[in-house]
């Protein structure tokens, strides 16, 4: 499971798709290719400071304050990511149902999460 966090100074994105096996993730790989899309076009098309972590399912961006392209580039980036659609219930998952517990009961300070698992 992927977890996307977007906060008002930056991204962090953990986990792992896990719906194929290491390096032929069809979902992991689009939404790899769409956040590192990001951080080349904040970076070099809108010219924002930022600073970025790159792992083995990890990616951190942090900014201080971005200018209207680098929001409308951060827009586009989610509703891409909104594109990537999800189909996995939360029956037999309680860390899943655990997080989404805390958001609604307001228990983490999160703006919104988005979760990914490519439908079967």
């Amino acid at each position: 499971m992927i977890h996307v966090r977007v906060h008002k100074n930056g991204i962090e994105m953990y986990g792992h798709a896990e719906c194929s096996v290491n390096g032929q993730d069809i979902v992991c790989a689009a939404i790899s290719a769409l956040t590192c899309s990001l951080i080349n076009s904040l970076s070099d098309l809108a010219m924002e400071n930022i600073r970025q972590e790159t792992g083995s399912g990890m990616t951190v961006i942090a900014w201080q304050k971005l200018t209207d392209k680098g929001k409308l580039l951060v827009d586009s980036w989610y509703l891409a990511l909104l594109d990537i659609k999800s189909g996995k219930s939360v029956e037999g998952r309680p860390e899943f149902q655990r997080m989404l517990d805390n958001i609604e009961n307001g228990t983490d300070e999160v703006q919104f999460v988005l979760v990914f698992k490519l439908s079967r």
